[in-house]
């Protein structure tokens, strides 16, 4: 009873009709940055991000939320494709445009500055790898196993 009634409800069915809309938008912007991801470089990410910022901070409530999600959708993209790319691509120039764009979108993320490290230390840049693990673990980073998979022992544990 209680559901049929809320069913006939015109507030609440106001509400999912408005929800719905709002998800199905976000769902067509989230394809946009998905296909954008690798077409822009970091200067135009940062653009859209502070964008997107400013977004955030204008709105409340369900607007901010919606935001919000976008933000933490673009987040796990540029993780996912970052860590694909780092360790099958380390030559690929999207690279250094992921990490910037990364580290722009979330500078307390300490898988941003573990990132940073591995792509150094693909490249053969040890000192510049050594400072980003460091701030990565200063961050929390704390995933022994990946470190163990991603570095060498002797570059773990110097003078072992």
């Amino acid at each position: 009873k209680k559901i049929d009634r809320m069913k006939h409800d015109q507030k609440i069915t106001g509400q999912l009709n408005r929800l719905e809309k709002d998800l199905e938008l976000e769902n067509r912007i989230n394809q946009a940055y998905a296909v954008a991801l690798l077409e822009h470089d970091s200067i135009w990410w940062c653009k859209e991000l502070s964008q997107l910022t400013l977004e955030i901070g204008n709105h409340t409530g369900e607007q901010q939320d919606h935001y919000l999600r976008i933000k933490a959708f673009l987040g796990i993209m540029i993780y996912s494709q970052l860590n694909h790319i780092i360790r099958n691509q380390p030559g690929d120039d999207h690279i250094v445009h992921l990490l910037a764009t990364y580290r722009r979108l979330e500078p307390e993320n300490p898988d941003v500055y573990y990132d940073y490290a591995l792509y150094e230390w693909r490249n053969g840049k040890k000192e510049p790898a050594t400072k980003y693990l460091s701030q990565a673990i200063s961050k929390g980073f704390k995933d022994q196993e990946k470190l163990q998979a991603d570095f060498p022992v002797d570059f773990l544990n110097p003078g072992q």
